[in-house]
C-alpha cells in the first residue's frame, strides 16, 4: 500500500509539455509549462506526449503511450534502461490484455489497487499480486461502481490521487472530484478547469490534460540560465556548459526577414576592445559572435526551436540583424551605416545607427526586438527570442 500522505507535487501533461503543481500551496509552480524533452531523462521516446502515468508506490512510476510504457525511477530521476517496452511483452501486465494497445488514464487508489481506464471501460489491478483482478474490464457505468462519474461514463483523459482522500478525474476541459473513502463523486461536479481559479497556474492546460500523476517530492530540474539583467546581459558560471534551447517567435505580418545572434561582452560593453559607438563595433561583434548554425540565418517559423551548447564563464548579450543575416551584414554593411538594412541593432543604444532602442528584456529569459530604423512602433515583437537551459554540464 502506498502512503499518499507524502505527496507534495503533482505533474500534469499535455502534448509535449508539463506543469508541476504544488499540492500544499494549491497552485502551479512558477516557470511552467516546460517541455518534456530535456527535463525527463530517458523519456525521449515519449517527448511528444504521454497518455497516462502512475506512481506505483514503490519508488517507480510508469508512463504509457500507445502500446508502450516506460518505467521511471523516482529517486534517480530518470527512466530505467531497456525502455520503452510493449504492454503485452513477456506478460509483464497480466490481465491487461484488453488494454494492450494503450490506456487513457491510470491511478494508484492508495489501497493496494490501481485502476486502468480505456474508453468506457476500466480494469482493477492488484499491485501486490501484480495482476489484474478477475472479471475485468468492466464498464465505468456498470452497477453504479463509480457513483457520480456519470458525466464521464464514456471515458476519462486523466486521473490523479491528491493524497488527501480525494481523486480528480479529468475529461476535456472539465473535472470531477471523487471522495475515495465515501466511494462517490462530490456534489456539484463536473466543473470547468478554469472556473473560479480553482487550478491557479493551469491556464495553459485549461482546455484539458492528457495525463496526471502524484509525486513524492519536487522533481529535480536543471537550473535555468541566470536571468537577463537590466542591461540586457546574461552572466554564466565558468566550468559549466549550458545546453540551451532557443525558441523564436515572429508575428504573422512581419515584413523583414530578420536574424539574431549571441555574443560575449566585457563589463564595459566592449567586444575585443571595440566599444559601443565606435565605427568598428558592430563588425567586431558580428564577426566574433557565438556560432549558432541555423539559428542565425533567419527565415524563422513561429515557435521554431534550436539547441546549442553555450560555454560558461563569459557574459553574453544579443544582437539583431534587420532584414539580413550576419553573413550578409558583414558583406554589405559592416560599418552599420545608413538607414537601409541589413542593419545591426544592440541593447546599448550607442551602438545602434539611429541611437534608438531596438532590444528589450521582456521577461527573465526573453528578448524582444524592434527591426525598423528610427525605433519603429516600440512594441518589440518583430522577433522574440527565449533562452532556456535543459541541461547543465560540469
Amino acid at each position: 500500500m502506498v502512503d499518499t500522505s507524502v505527496y507534495s507535487k503533482a505533474y500534469f501533461f499535455k502534448g509535449n509539455q508539463y506543469i508541476r503543481y504544488d499540492i500544499a500551496e494549491d497552485k502551479a509552480d512558477a516557470g511552467y509549462p516546460k517541455s518534456i524533452k530535456g527535463n525527463w531523462a530517458g523519456m525521449e521516446a515519449f517527448a511528444d506526449g504521454v497518455d497516462a502515468v502512475i506512481n506505483w508506490g514503490n519508488g517507480k512510476a510508469y508512463f504509457f503511450k500507445g502500446n508502450q510504457y516506460i518505467r521511471y525511477d523516482i529517486a534517480e530521476d530518470k527512466a530505467d534502461t531497456g525502455y520503452p517496452m510493449s504492454i503485452k511483452d513477456n506478460n509483464y501486465w497480466p490481465g491487461l490484455d484488453a488494454f494492450a494497445d494503450g490506456v487513457d488514464a491510470v491511478i494508484n487508489w492508495g489501497n493496494g489497487k490501481a485502476y486502468f481506464f480505456k474508453g468506457n471501460q476500466y480494469i482493477r489491478y492488484d499491485i501486490a499480486e501484480d495482476k489484474a483482478d478477475a472479471g475485468y474490464p468492466m464498464s465505468i457505468k456498470a452497477n453504479n461502481y463509480w457513483p457520480g462519474l456519470d458525466a464521464f461514463a464514456d471515458g476519462v483523459d486523466a486521473v490523479v490521487n491528491w493524497g488527501n482522500g480525494k481523486a480528480y478525474f479529468f475529461k476535456g476541459n472539465q473535472y470531477i472530484r471523487y471522495d475515495i473513502a465515501e466511494d462517490k463523486a462530490d456534489a456539484g461536479y463536473p466543473m470547468s478547469i478554469k472556473d473560479n481559479n480553482y487550478w491557479p497556474g493551469m491556464e495553459a492546460f485549461a482546455d484539458g490534460v492528457d495525463a496526471a500523476v502524484e509525486w513524492g517530492n519536487a522533481k529535480q530540474t536543471p537550473p535555468d540560465l541566470p536571468p537577463i539583467s537590466n542591461n540586457g546581459t546574461i552572466t554564466t558560471q565558468a566550468g559549466k556548459t549550458y545546453k540551451v534551447k532557443i525558441t523564436v517567435n515572429i508575428p504573422g505580418n512581419i515584413s523583414y526577414n530578420n536574424s539574431f545572434g549571441i555574443f560575449a561582452i566585457n563589463d564595459d560593453g566592449s567586444v575585443a576592445r571595440a566599444k559601443p559607438g565606435e565605427s568598428n563595433y558592430a563588425q567586431t561583434v558580428v564577426t566574433n559572435r557565438i556560432p549558432l548554425s541555423g539559428a542565425d540565418q533567419g527565415s524563422y517559423t513561429k515557435g521554431q526551436t534550436f539547441e546549442y551548447d553555450l560555454p560558461g564563464g563569459p557574459t553574453y548579450s544579443v544582437f539583431l540583424i534587420a532584414n539580413g543575416t550576419p553573413t550578409s551584414f558583414l558583406e554589405k554593411n559592416p560599418q552599420n551605416q545608413g538607414s537601409v538594412p541589413p542593419l545591426a541593432y544592440f541593447f546599448n543604444t550607442a551602438a545602434n545607427p539611429d541611437g534608438k532602442s531596438h532590444v528589450k528584456v521582456i521577461s527573465a529569459n526573453e528578448y524582444g526586438f524592434e527591426d525598423t530604423y528610427g525605433g519603429g512602433d516600440q512594441d518589440f515583437d518583430d522577433l522574440i527570442v527565449k533562452l532556456e537551459t535543459f541541461e547543465l554540464k560540469q
